[in-house]
Parts: C-alpha cells; sequence; structure tokens
C-alpha cells in the first residue's frame, strides 16, 4: 500500500495512534488506523481498523501480544543478548 503515514503518540507515550492513507487492490482511496497500547512492560495491544463508506472506523483486528520471558530462551541465545547488552571494550 504507497500513501501517507501521519501519528501521535499519548498517554506518557504508552499509546501510539497511526493514520495510513493508501489504496485497495481495486485502486479505491482506503484509510486505515492503528492503535498500539502499552498495557505494561510484557503486555501490549495493537487494535486495526479500516474507514467505511459512512466516514467511521471499524474495527478489522485486534491482537494482545505477551513478551517472551527470557528464563525460557536456550543458554545459547541468553548468553548473545547478554553479550549485546554488554557495553563495549574500550578502545585503545
Amino acid at each position: 500500500m504507497n500513501g501517507c503515514v501521519q501519528g501521535a503518540c499519548a498517554k506518557n507515550c504508552r499509546e501510539q495512534t497511526l493514520f495510513f492513507e493508501g489504496y485497495d487492490e481495486a485502486e479505491k482511496p482506503l484509510t486505515l488506523k492503528e492503535v498500539h497500547t502499552q498495557v505494561d512492560g510484557d503486555h501490549r495491544t495493537a487494535i486495526m481498523c479500516v474507514k467505511g463508506k459512512d466516514g467511521a472506523f471499524v474495527k478489522m483486528m485486534e491482537m494482545e501480544y505477551t513478551r517472551a520471558k527470557q528464563a525460557h530462551l536456550p543458554a545459547p541465545v541468553t548468553g548473545i543478548l547478554r553479550a549485546l547488552r554488554a557495553p563495549a571494550p574500550a578502545r585503545a
């Protein structure tokens, strides 16, 4: 979808609203709205809506995300994540 994206952040940047304008497969103008909310450090929601003929947004999809706990990752992956978080060595 080609077009324009506009967005705003609210509620201490825990909620982000995005609007997409473009064209659908039949080359008709289309406006989409996405609302991403960070519920807490481990949970997020995303709601996707499309603008109907009456001008109101209709919910198409709602998703909930839960962050995977690091303890469940295999040891090599956990080691890589620790190495990525470590400060870079000082250059001589």
